[in-house]
């Protein structure tokens, strides 16, 4: 699977406080896999209760949405995998403690809030017709036997970890990597990343 696709968001931040805005649009592409789209948005606002040359703890209220067109979240074969609500809301306060070092800043990062989702049935077999229709066949004759994931949804509190470094290579490039836990009542997911960033400007 791929994620394709791209996103646009706008900031303000005067040094005491600042807001942000921005949504999304993916295309996720694999081999016997369907083709799936999702739309995210989020936006929120924040403030620097704490604040040094080096340091600063920042907090806020943020609020995202994200919806896919097609339920894929299970492994059954042509399944994606990955989890693809039709609709998914997060209301949250996060947390930031940074601290700058010459060139390396690390930061701490931790949220908790509300979340709630949706996902639509799906099928065991979304992208071979001729396995779902013989599976569904057998499901007719035994009541025990499904052929397609049901429907769900949850609502409920849900946490989040990471840590983040950012290495100052000049001017204006920036190398770093994040490692990061989301979990919310039965769902979990572990994150990592390495990035390169290259700033226009100077600031």
């Amino acid at each position: 699977m791929t994620k394709n696709g791209g996103s646009v968001q706008y900031t303000y931040d005067d040094g005491t406080a600042g807001f942000y805005a921005g949504g999304g649009f993916y295309d996720y592409l694999g081999t016997n896999v369907p083709d799936n789209q999702e739309v995210e948005s989020s936006a929120g606002i924040y403030t620097r209760p704490y604040r040094t040359q080096n340091s600063e703890f920042k907090v806020g209220v943020s609020i995202d949405y994200e919806k896919f067109d097609k339920n894929l979240s299970y492994y059954t074969v042509g399944q994606g995998g990955y989890f693809s609500p039709q609709d998914y809301l997060s209301l949250a306060i996060p947390m930031e403690y940074s601290h700058q070092y010459e060139n390396l800043k690390l930061s701490l990062n931790g949220s908790v809030g509300y979340q709630s989702y949706h996902q639509d049935k799906s099928a065991y077999f979304p992208n071979n017709a001729a396995l779902q229709s013989e599976l569904a066949a057998l499901a007719a004759e035994d009541a025990d036997i499904d052929s397609e994931y049901s429907a769900s949804g949850k609502n409920g509190i849900g946490y989040s970890l990471a840590v983040d470094a950012d290495y100052r290579l000049s001017q204006n490039m920036h190398l770093g990597g994040k490692v990061g836990y989301d979990t919310f009542g039965s769902y979990s997911e572990g994150t990592g990343l390495i990035y390169f960033k290259y700033l226009l400007d100077d600031k």
